[in-house]
């Protein structure tokens, strides 16, 4: 989508802020209009329709998230290297957008925007055939760098382990007393249990790589 003018990338950028916040139902056009600058009049000429204004702002968020994230994932050949790396930058980018995961696992189904498509787009815009993570799993275990494993559950259990505390935060937080998820020292010591859990689970029995800290 081409954002032709500067009053559309205010309005798309006021309107990102505000779903994000509310949801699609909890937000107004005249709170958009306001935080954008402008009048509700000149807000409609431009969109419409609130169903066309939020289709249009997340699917610039989502697409701004993931291809930055598509574009984070290395060709490197050594899964061990390579899985370090993913959660570090996915930690890094989910943890401020928050948010966003929140609202695409809440409106995902009560809205007719297709978020998995335009996640598989952006991941075929950066060369990948399909999800990226499945074509990467499978090719170091074809190479033997890592166990025979289920593909698909391997994926599903490493991105759990990544987002559930940022989306659960709030929750976490008063449970475990002083944690605070959205702090560098968190995200840091974090990425380093995954990836030791992780390896210690899928890696050849002959690969013992220093515990990473």
């Amino acid at each position: 989508m081409e954002i032709s003018t500067e009053t559309e990338q205010k309005i798309l950028q006021a309107a990102r802020e505000i779903f994000l916040e509310k949801g699609k139902d909890g937000a107004r056009m005249q709170e958009i209009a306001d935080r954008a600058g402008i009048n509700k009049a000149l807000l409609h000429y431009y969109f419409r329709s609130k169903e066309r204004l939020f289709s249009q702002a997340f699917l610039l968020e989502v697409k701004s998230m993931f291809s930055t994230l598509f574009e984070s994932i290395s060709t490197e050949t050594d899964f061990y290297k390579f899985l370090d790396q993913f959660i570090k930058s996915y930690l890094s980018h989910i943890s401020p957008r928050r948010n966003l995961l929140r609202f695409i696992l809440w409106e995902s189904e009560k809205t007719k925007i297709e978020f998995a498509k335009y996640i598989m787009e952006e991941s075929k815009k950066h060369g990948f055939k399909e999800n990226p993570l499945i074509d990467l799993t499978r090719t170091a275990i074809s190479h033997n760098q890592i166990k025979e494993i289920d593909e698909v559950n391997f994926i599903l259990s490493l991105l759990g382990m990544c987002v559930f505390p940022i989306i659960a935060a709030p929750v976490i937080e008063k449970m475990f007393g002083n944690l605070k998820i959205n702090t560098p020292a968190f995200l840091n010591n974090r990425s380093a249990e995954i990836l030791n859990l992780v390896w210690y689970g899928i890696g050849p029995d002959k690969q013992n790589p220093p515990f990473h800290k």
